[in-house]
């Protein structure tokens, strides 16, 4: 039998859940109609409407005003289910986080870029960043930047986040070029020195070892000269590099009794 007065029975109704519909709506709504301003802002500098400067400022300010916005609506949803302080605490997090969004990008890509090794100190480079092609030799590489020596005098700051997503071409590394010329040595022992020679120059931590290349360019009664080339691991350290290969070529010519005449051709 049905009870006459089950109409008088109240529905218990969730009043939390009904909160956090609302703001998964609303966030949703706040987040979409921004994207909507951000592509508009980005079609008129596309288009020329506006400069970059004009476009970075006013998603700046925009940003600034749908977060506030958006924070003010979270505080007012959740005002009346004792939520308030959590939700506090949370958008403050929130805030801090996208505030230091670029560091901890720029921060990820530098540990990125070092231990991939695609960039390093001394090296010459091209990046290509939106088309255009900035070529120099890195000066540094930080926490925040990769720096290019651009010219003589000018440096250009390249934040790491940039770096990690940019084409980056890396033209053909510093060759050392060394003419020898080895007096006093018997033609019998030449294929013995030669090959001391390049065991020597491949124990060299600046040199690329699968780059070596030692000719024999002249052979006389009295003297043979060798053509030695020889990829520098990094060009920020080739004047090192050069007084490492005399040194090796003098030492080892020492031993044998020979006289050695160097002449450092240029490098490419």
């Amino acid at each position: 039998m049905s009870n006459p007065y089950a109409y008088l029975i109240p529905v218990t109704h969730n009043a939390n859940l009904d909160t956090i519909l609302m703001v998964i709506l609303g966030s949703i709504a706040i987040f979409v109609l921004m994207f909507i301003f951000f592509k508009v802002i980005s079609s008129l500098r596309f288009r020329g409407k506006i400069s970059r400067t004009i476009e970075s400022r006013l998603k700046t300010i925009l940003a600034i005003t749908f977060i506030s916005f958006y924070i003010v609506f979270i505080l007012l949803a959740f005002r009346a289910t004792g939520w308030i302080i959590p939700i506090t605490v949370v958008a403050i997090a929130f805030i801090i986080l996208l505030a230091l969004r670029p560091v901890i990008e720029n921060v990820f890509a530098y540990i990125l870029i070092l231990a991939t090794g695609i960039i390093r100190e001394g090296e010459h480079v091209a990046i290509k960043l939106n088309n255009v092609t900035y070529e120099g030799v890195v000066v540094e590489v930080n926490s925040n930047y990769t720096v290019l020596r651009v010219g003589t005098e000018s440096r250009l700051y390249i934040p790491n986040s940039f770096v990690v997503r940019a084409t980056v071409l890396k033209p053909r590394g510093l060759i050392l070029k060394l003419k020898t010329r080895i007096r006093g040595i018997d033609t019998n022992i030449i294929p013995e020195f030669h090959e001391n020679l390049r065991k020597a120059l491949m124990a060299s931590k600046r040199l690329v070892k699968s780059g070596i290349a030692i000719s024999l360019v002249e052979i006389h009664d009295k003297y043979c000269s060798f053509l030695i080339e020889a990829p520098i691991q990094n060009p920020k350290n080739a004047l090192e590099a050069q007084y490492e290969v005399f040194s090796i070529i003098r030492d080892l010519a020492s031993k044998y009794g020979f006289e050695v005449h160097m002449e450092a051709l240029s490098s490419k």
